[in-house]
């Protein structure tokens, strides 16, 4: 825990205000979700994915376990954050049984339209350039996710996967900022950990190694360290001082870093559809930032 105390402290020492330190951490966990995809992708074909998913939650879970609090308010909206994360989860790795890396990604972005409407379903008013940047990130990733093939059932997963982290966000946003963030964090994760193991159980199908013997033990630790367990305490920290419609366009850069590693490890190539989409969901970010740092940041 020292390392992520000295991360927040060199974040701080940039001299940001905390609004544009809650974008910088929010951008940089896109750049760690958007490599998780290529690895997933490759660990799912050795080992089943209720298997990978306890796996990296669990070892998530041991880094934060001293910061666990007898908060029982806080314990509860951990609980409820792990459930959304975890079934997120879930969805995503089945997906990428039978679906690409780079159109997974893309489609689970989809979930930048759906903050918006269940935030305005539920009485938030929203500003012109919220709905503005949603729907150009929209089109942005429906380019990105044309690849001219049909709907297979990991693109189907992917939808819904959306769907319940969209539910996430909105709900992250109301934790973040009441309960600190490493002790949230170490919640979540916990909970996800018990949650994914009595999937595992319930699920095994005897595929826990894989048929040559090979478990991915670098990918299942990368998985752990570096986009469950650092990524995950990012989140909660950054959307302290960011708002939810902010957020979720942020987090539409996932697919294009999904696209570079897709590129750079599986040889997924984007063609030009796919490069329009990208500079569409480029804009949509500045859209939705810009104004807000100018009118309204938050400050915690």
């Amino acid at each position: 825990m020292r390392i992520l105390q000295w991360l927040l402290t060199k974040i701080r020492f940039l001299h940001l205000n905390p609004h544009l330190q809650g974008l910088l951490a929010l951008t940089t966990v896109t750049v760690l979700w958007g490599s998780t995809y290529a690895v997933v992708r490759d660990a799912v074909s050795k080992i089943a994915p209720s298997t990978l998913v306890f796996g990296r939650f669990a070892i998530a879970s041991l880094l934060f376990l001293p910061l666990w609090h007898r908060d029982w308010q806080l314990n509860r909206r951990g609980a409820e954050l792990s459930g959304w994360l975890l079934i997120t989860h879930a969805m995503q790795s089945i997906a990428l049984q039978s679906t690409t890396a780079n159109r997974c990604a893309f489609i689970l972005s989809l979930n930048v339209v759906l903050v918006p409407l269940f935030l305005a379903f539920w009485g938030h008013r929203l500003h012109w350039y919220n709905w503005c940047a949603a729907g150009l990130a929209f089109i942005g990733v429906g380019l990105l996710a044309h690849e001219g093939t049909s709907l297979c059932e990991g693109d189907v997963w992917a939808f819904f996967s959306g769907i319940t982290y969209a539910i996430y966000v909105i709900r992250l946003d109301v934790a973040a900022r009441h309960y600190p963030s490493l002790p949230l964090t170490a919640v979540q994760l916990g909970s996800a950990a018990l949650l994914a193991g009595g999937w595992m159980w319930i699920a095994h199908d005897g595929n826990w190694v894989s048929a040559g013997g090979e478990f991915p033990w670098n990918s299942l630790l990368y998985l752990a360290v570096a986009t469950t367990a650092l990524a995950a305490w990012m989140q909660v920290w950054g959307q302290r001082y960011v708002n939810p419609s902010e957020a979720v366009v942020i987090y539409t850069l996932e697919p294009v870093w999904a696209a570079v590693f897709g590129y750079l490890f599986l040889d997924e190539r984007l063609r030009f559809t796919g490069l329009v989409g990208a500079g569409c969901i480029a804009i949509a970010i500045l859209l939705a930032c810009l104004p807000s740092l100018l009118v309204s940041p938050r400050h915690a």
